[in-house]
């Protein structure tokens, strides 16, 4: 197939009965003839056979023979002008290809892509599959392709008129191909220089270039020398040579070039014979607008032909569609409702620990309101006075507060009303020497010591949290009776255990329960 492709054309026909084979050896059969006809340079005019392989090689996974039938199906689409189409199954090849790291064909697919960008003017994406192709090209030690590549590269720049990139690239393939001894691309290449040399009018240069080309024809003339040595000739007046370069094609190409008509019709112009020159340039549009009529009623053949096929699949997709989306709403629902079953489960173990933590509030609040009874009981017992009386309805007060937040804890609106109201009642929340007194009575003047030996290390606020703390006050019960919030109890505690006890190694209970100790000691 590589060395000898004529021979394996012929080796393929001569098979008898190939519609008799195996479903094996009958897409392998399809993928083989179908190779051989595009190394043979003949057009695939039916995509049949490569349907038939690639229902095959699809149903066996990845391989090889997949990747193959993809990238001979998008020559098909190439060869029948549906650009996107080539695109799109080339690429379908390209991903098979890098998983099995078939690096050949990984060259030919992305050498194929260049040339359709081409035609859609995405020099970007055309450079980008030209420098693939030549790394692939190399990697698989495709000497020829690589230069081939260069060739492409250059064409690509000269689309792109970036033309020392152009002459670079050219350089490298003329010098590939001169040491493999590829003759007929060396020629090619020298005949795409000649063409950049005549777009700037370097008539020299290109004639030279074209007459070097033309040395290693032998019988048959290249189409695109012979019109632009003959264009090049009449630039310079030499028309008797510009004939003769297109009288070797007059047999040939007049019925399917128009360029030959093109250029005929300039040498007439510089002939002084403008109407001869009208009359061919109309033969070379006549012929134009033909070709492209044909072109047209071939894609709208091929466009009726992919209608049905397309119908036909676009209806087993939404079958497979709606059989998905069935799936897909069964998972959606099972997902949801497992979703919902932990929504509802993380919820109802939330409120189990708010209603524990709410118990737990509600045992420390009773815990208090049982010590302020029981003060209260002993001050009953004692001898009242005036301050004694202020500091029982303080402590009266706080009692009502703590029973107000714990019957309200989940509604601070109600809270913060009947707070508010029990203030009202008594009356007494600014009153400090009252309450003052009143611990002085009970406690021997602690409140005084208090003052007198900490005023220097605390602020006055901070002498009161200790007092009231010291007397079994929580810090709710504090931050209410003083009117500031909890968070500055707190940091006023820290602060007070940093000033008196750097170290911070105590609570502050147990450093102002040693302030007691030391008061007492100091009272004898």
């Amino acid at each position: 197939m590589e060395t000898a492709p004529a021979e394996a054309l012929e080796l393929l026909q001569s098979i008898p009965d190939p519609a008799d084979l195996n479903r094996k050896n009958k897409a392998l059969f399809n993928l083989l003839y179908i190779q051989a006809l595009d190394k043979n340079n003949f057009p695939i005019e039916s995509d049949s056979l490569i349907h038939i392989a690639l229902s095959y090689y699809k149903s066996r996974g990845k391989s090889r023979e997949l990747a193959e039938t993809y990238f001979y199906l998008g020559y098909y689409f190439v060869e029948n002008s549906m650009t996107q189409e080539a695109i799109h199954t080339f690429l379908r090849a390209e991903k098979i290809a890098l998983d099995l790291k078939e690096w050949n064909l990984l060259g030919l697919i992305y050498a194929r892509l260049n040339k359709e960008y081409q035609k859609q003017q995405d020099w970007d994406n055309a450079l980008k599959m030209n420098k693939l192709s030549i790394h692939y090209f190399g990697k698989c030690q495709n000497i020829k392709n690589m230069y081939l590549g260069y060739l492409n590269l250059a064409q690509t720049f000269i689309c792109n008129t970036q033309l020392d990139s152009c002459q670079n690239y050219l350089q490298k393939a003329q010098e590939g191909f001169l040491k493999i001894q590829d003759t007929l691309d060396y020629v090619h290449s020298l005949i795409l220089e000649g063409g950049i040399y005549l777009s700037h009018n370097n008539l020299s240069k290109a004639k030279t270039l074209l007459l070097k080309a033309n040395g290693f024809y032998k019988n048959t003339p290249n189409l695109k020398q012979s019109l632009m040595l003959a264009l090049i000739y009449s630039y310079e007046n030499k028309l008797d040579s510009a004939r003769l370069a297109l009288s070797h094609l007059s047999n040939e190409y007049p019925t399917t070039e128009p360029g030959f008509y093109f250029t005929l019709a300039n040498i007439e112009q510089q002939d002084h014979k403008p109407e001869k020159a009208f009359e061919t340039l109309k033969k070379g549009y006549i012929l134009q607008d033909s070709l492209y009529k044909n072109n047209i009623a071939h894609s709208v053949y091929r466009y009726a032909q992919l209608y049905n096929k397309k119908t036909a699949e676009t209806e087993n997709q939404k079958l497979a569609l709606r059989n998905h989306l069935l799936l897909g709403g069964l998972l959606f629902l099972l997902i949801s409702s497992l979703l919902l079953y932990f929504i509802y489960k993380n919820r109802l173990n939330k409120r189990s620990r708010e209603m524990a933590e709410s118990q737990m509030r509600v045992l420390e609040t009773e815990k208090r309101i049982t010590k302020l009874q029981e003060l209260l009981h002993h001050l009953n017992q004692t001898p009242k006075n005036g301050s004694q009386k202020l500091f029982i309805q303080q402590i009266q007060m706080l009692k009502e507060l703590a029973a107000a937040n714990t019957r309200n804890i989940h509604n601070e609106k109600k809270r913060n009303a009947e707070i508010q109201t029990i203030r009202e009642k008594y009356m007494l929340g600014e009153d400090w020497e009252a309450v003052k007194t009143g611990i002085n009575g009970l406690y021997n003047g602690l409140a005084d010591y208090f003052e007198e030996h900490y005023k220097k290390y605390l602020s006055e606020s901070e002498i009161k949290i200790c007092i009231l703390t010291y007397c079994n006050f929580s810090i709710q019960e504090i931050a209410t009776y003083l009117r500031i919030s909890e968070k500055t109890v707190y940091n006023s505690r820290y602060k007070i255990c940093k000033t008196l006890v750097p170290e911070r190694t105590n609570s502050l209970e147990q450093i102002l329960n040693k302030i007691q100790n030391d008061f007492l000691n100091s009272c004898g």
